[in-house]
């Protein structure tokens, strides 16, 4: 019965079913949240995550499960700056633009027209928009909105050749923001806005107070920082737990989250972290020295901003702090491990 009507209907009806499914446990307006006593969650344990918390520097923690929070904590309605997590944001307005036949992954720097303030060789110019989203490009100008630790690894200039090595290179995130709208007519904030806080139903962002290019005589190409709540972060979350559906429409294809999720790079984040379309990803299921029981992957940014996801586990983890108060508020990769064990810690066995 091989590509018969009756397997075809079947298998759109267990489709339909997958997503009705999504749709059954996907937030609304606001979050549900869930008592330990109905999630099987442990109380005690999640008591023990709340005293880690509070002998960190943590502003706000989201712990989603199967659509619904299981533990939150501190200020999860506050809209804060997720630094490079921002990148990981752009990886799905990308594939979101990829899908829609907007956005071609092998067009060069050259073809759109990208140069900067030293000017960039025929050579950086062959480097393509995957190069980009991979980290890959070799084309090491100065960039905007670099920590000092970054400007101290970057390597020297012309020193490789597009796509033969990775490093976590502020210029081509801040290149992909001009690629995008050369690609597809919009800012990064417009696409943003358009494809997914309002898809999601962001109940915190406003895209004025929120959004803002930062720029300088560094570089021609700004950097885009976004400010999102825990809630919000966890949507985003839950939307890539997902492959891409939310509510039972699919945003962006389940193809782009797997390839985008999927280790094509060695990274210095030591041996189990590998990268792939601006997410930090593993090839054998450990994220902050915990190890899973199955695929996970993470959007990560200065200062302790980490969105960890674990889809067969429908698992999502947001966690922020302020870094914008006088006395900066910061959480390390180690720090937020120990959130990670304690949060797994309380998770019912049965998934």
């Amino acid at each position: 019965m091989k590509n018969s009507p009756i397997k075809s209907l079947a298998l759109w009806l267990l489709l339909v079913a997958a997503n009705q499914a999504a749709a059954d446990t996907c937030p609304g307006k606001q979050w549900e949240v869930t008592p330990p006593s109905s999630s099987g969650w442990s109380e005690q344990q999640l008591g023990e995550l709340e005293k880690v918390l509070k002998s960190l520097d943590t502003t706000a923690l989201v712990v989603a499960h199967k659509g619904k929070i299981v533990f939150e904590y501190g200020r999860v309605s506050s809209s804060m700056n997720i630094h490079s997590a921002r990148k990981s944001m752009m990886s799905i307005l990308y594939g979101i633009a990829s899908d829609k036949g907007q956005a071609k992954l092998e067009a060069t720097v050259g073809e759109l027209g990208i140069d900067d303030r030293q000017g960039l060789t025929e050579v950086e110019k062959t480097a393509t928009v995957k190069n980009l989203l991979e980290a890959r490009s070799c084309i090491y100008h100065e960039a905007e909105y670099e920590t000092d630790g970054m400007k101290a690894k970057r390597p020297v200039r012309h020193s490789c050749k597009p796509g033969e090595q990775w490093y976590y290179n502020n210029w081509d995130f801040n290149a992909l923001g001009t690629a995008y709208q050369k690609q597809t007519g919009k800012t990064v904030f417009d696409g943003f806005n358009d494809e997914l806080a309002k898809p999601l139903g962001f109940e915190n962002f406003n895209p004025f107070f929120d959004t803002k290019f930062v720029g300088g005589a560094t570089s021609r190409h700004p950097a885009y920082t976004i400010k999102l709540s825990a809630h919000d972060f966890a949507r985003v979350g839950l939307l890539m737990s997902r492959n891409g559906n939310w509510c039972g429409k699919q945003l962006v294809s389940p193809s782009w989250v797997a390839d985008s999720t999927t280790t094509i790079s060695a990274t210095d984040r030591g041996a189990s972290v590998g990268y792939g379309y601006l997410w930090w990803t593993s090839t054998n299921n450990t994220q902050f020295n915990y190890k899973f029981p199955s695929k996970v992957f993470s959007a990560r940014g200065h200062l302790g901003q980490f969105l960890l996801v674990e889809p067969d586990a429908d698992l999502v983890i947001a966690h922020l702090t302020d870094g914008d108060l006088k006395l900066k508020r910061q959480v390390s990769s180690t720090e937020f491990g120990r959130i990670v064990k304690a949060t797994m810690a309380a998770m019912p066995q049965s998934k």
